[in-house]
């Protein structure tokens, strides 16, 4: 068998495929409401883990991928979680997001941190992005919008000098959002549509030559149980699961594991940070 990039690309795809998370793909209407639900909070959980983004960043400022004449196209920018530590470096960051309200507290956080003057929040989506080559970077973290060949293979076009995709390796853990998958699906979460094997292979397969580092990351947070249960409420909407039977199973879920009206949700993950120049070798 020969494993080229058409092999990963096809893997990629079954992988997406087979993801518990499969059916909530197609409703974008869904994902930006749940987006712009969370931004705030977002914003604030950012704040608090600012080193360990602010240090992904200054890693990729010694390696020569970010330099202070870069015009870097964030994609996929949320509440500005790369954006602002890159504008801190960088000529120029532009924030491409489908949810109004990311990109509004990304304006906020932009002033916050003193940015402003170099952070642009633009409005729409990834493959409405021109395949021009108008970017130093080209940086997704995490984001929806890299996920098969075509989508991560633009990143190449769109860039001139690097492109950089931050995402899992193996599989990752948001100890509230797990426990609930399994109530209120009646199965455990599974899902490898995110893991870092499908967009290295592809790159590598195609000539390039990816550079890799690895982060633990471990972050715990506390919120209102009222905040909680439209939180999962919206979140479950995505796929399809909403009525009085999911709500309730939401709220007393959440009920039994709050402490004073709040509950703290645990994320465990390893995070990959993958560069690599857009010319091949």
């Amino acid at each position: 068998m020969r494993y080229d990039s058409q092999f990963w690309a096809e893997a990629w795809r079954e992988a997406r495929q087979t993801s518990s998370l499969a059916k909530g793909y197609p409703n974008t209407a869904a994902w930006t409401a749940f987006w712009d639900l969370t931004a705030d909070h977002y914003a604030l959980r950012n704040r608090e883990a600012m080193s360990f983004h602010d240090a992904l960043v200054a890693m990729l400022e010694r390696e020569g991928v970010v330099q202070p004449h870069s015009v870097v196209l964030d994609v996929g920018c949320g509440p500005g979680t790369y954006a602002i530590p890159l504008a801190r470096r960088a000529a120029r960051v532009v924030g491409l997001d489908s949810a109004p309200a990311m990109l509004e507290v990304m304006r906020r956080e932009a002033e916050f941190y003193q940015v402003a003057g170099r952070v642009e929040a633009r409005l729409g989506a990834w493959d409405e992005v021109p395949a021009t080559a108008d970017f130093d970077l080209v940086l997704a973290a995490k984001s929806p919008a890299i996920y098969d060949y075509d989508s991560l293979m633009k990143m190449n076009r769109v860039a001139r000098g690097y492109g950089c995709l931050i995402t899992f390796a193996g599989p990752y853990k948001l100890g509230l959002r797990n426990a609930l998958w399994q109530m209120v699906t009646g199965a455990p979460i599974k899902s490898a549509a995110f893991d870092l094997i499908y967009p290295f292979n592809i790159l590598y397969s195609e000539g390039y030559l990816p550079n890799l580092r690895f982060y633990e990351y471990r972050s715990a947070f506390t919120e209102s149980v009222a905040y909680w249960t439209e939180y999962f409420r919206c979140y479950f909407r995505i796929f399809g699961y909403e009525g009085p039977e999911t709500d309730a199973t939401i709220t007393g879920y959440l009920h039994s594991v709050a402490v004073d009206g709040h509950c703290q949700d645990q994320e465990e993950s390893i995070i990959a940070v993958m560069w690599w120049r857009v010319m091949k070798r």
